[in-house]
This record gives structure tokens, C-alpha cells and sequence, in this order.
């Protein structure tokens, strides 16, 4: 994870709640800045379940990156300069290694797909799919998916440059799990490696995952629908 005491990252939920249970399973710290809109039940996983720290920010994404900021320097002035680190939760590189296995999951299970669709928001976990997917069998198409309210990875590939979503600006859309901007860690893998990006409306993601439930009966959040 790292060396570091106390780690530091910015989640709206998943990542923190991955970071969280690290950090104690490590003997860790771990400080985790969560969107004041943060859904109640990962609030509470991250805090109650895995023992985080839980600071609340504003809900956009410059406020979540300069609180993270804040806390790292903090820590280091108080501790030592090797003391705290920031594991950011889509341009870590670790990261977006660490999501590749989801890739090798998934051809393991299936070796003959002819597509895999990944939602969206920093570009993470399609990063890592992406990655180890066209190493291994270039054929297969690696697709986003990212709501119409923050289509930052949709724009970028129109644009053929790194777009991001508006600044300091609350995105209010159900998927709250992909509301982030691409950035410089994902835009490149993006671009180079995803063959396209489509965008889904409120009412397309909130029918998408109610069919999960009374279909497929898999309880899954709307960063999945």
C-alpha cells in the first residue's frame, strides 16, 4: 500500500472504502475526504465499519483535491515528511494497476469476449482494463460509459485532448461513484486504448439499474447501471 504512517485520499466512497479497510487491516491511519453528498451507506462504511477518519468537503472536485492537499501537509509538518501520502483515487498509477486485474478477471471467466463496457468518471479502472486487455487480445473492444452530466471522458475523446467537467461545479447526477474528470494519469490510456465513450441520461442509468435488480436480481449502484 505504502510506506507511509498515515494515507490520505478523496472518495465520494469505493476507493475510500478500499483505502479504509487497507489502512486497517495494515495497522495504518487512514483520512479520507468524502463530497458532503457522499450516499450515507458508504459514509458510514468507510467511518463506522472500516475506522477512517471521515472529512467532509464541498461537493466538487477541486474542493476534494485541495482538502486532500491540506490534510497531506499538514500531516508532514506534524510527522515527518514520510510519514503521510496521498493514494489519489484514479491517477495513482498503483491504482490504475491494481484495476487492471478486473481485465484478467474477466477473461478468465469469459476468454472470448468481443467487448467489455466500463463506466467512467477519472478513468481509473477503464485504464487498467483497457491496458491489460489490448496487451493480451488487442481485438476486443474496451468501451466507456459515463453519464450525460459529467462526460468529461466523452468530451476528451470529441476533442482529442483532455477535456474536464466544468469547474468548481456540483455535479448532480445519481451515478455518484463517476463524477470525476479525466486527468493526466488516464487521459493518455483513454485516448490511445479506448475505442469509444458513450454517455447515459438520469432517466437511462436509473432504468438500467432498477432492470438489474428485478431482472438479474444483483443489487448494483448506478456507477453500474
Amino acid at each position: 500500500l505504502s510506506a507511509a504512517d498515515y494515507i490520505v485520499t478523496q472518495s465520494s466512497g469505493n476507493h475510500a472504502q478500499a483505502i479504509a479497510l487497507g489502512c486497517k487491516l495494515l495497522g495504518k491511519k487512514a483520512v479520507v475526504v468524502m463530497p458532503e453528498d457522499s450516499p450515507g451507506v458508504k459514509v458510514s462504511a468507510v467511518r463506522d465499519t472500516y475506522g477512517a477518519e471521515v472529512r467532509f468537503c464541498k461537493a466538487t472536485q477541486e474542493a476534494r483535491e485541495a482538502m486532500s492537499a491540506d490534510i497531506v501537509r499538514e500531516l508532514r509538518e506534524k510527522f515527518g515528511e514520510e510519514k503521510a501520502e496521498e493514494i489519489h483515487p484514479n491517477q495513482d498509477i498503483r491504482v490504475v494497476n491494481g484495476q487492471g486485474s478486473v481485465g484478467l478477471e474477466l477473461l478468465e471467466q469469459e476468454p472470448d469476449l468481443d467487448a467489455i463496457v466500463v463506466s467512467i468518471g477519472g478513468g481509473g479502472l477503464i485504464s487498467g482494463v483497457a491496458t491489460y486487455v489490448k496487451s493480451v487480445k488487442s481485438h476486443i473492444k474496451v468501451i466507456g460509459a459515463e453519464p450525460e452530466r459529467a462526460k468529461s471522458a466523452f468530451m476528451s475523446k470529441q476533442a482529442g485532448k483532455l477535456v474536464k467537467n466544468p469547474p468548481n461545479t456540483v455535479i448532480h447526477t445519481i451515478a455518484d461513484s463517476v463524477k470525476s474528470s479525466l486527468g493526466p494519469t488516464t487521459y493518455p490510456v483513454v485516448r490511445d486504448l479506448v475505442d469509444d465513450v458513450f454517455t447515459a441520461t438520469e432517466q437511462e442509468i436509473e432504468d438500467a439499474t432498477k432492470f438489474m435488480m428485478e431482472r438479474a436480481k444483483q443489487v448494483v449502484e448506478p456507477g453500474c447501471g
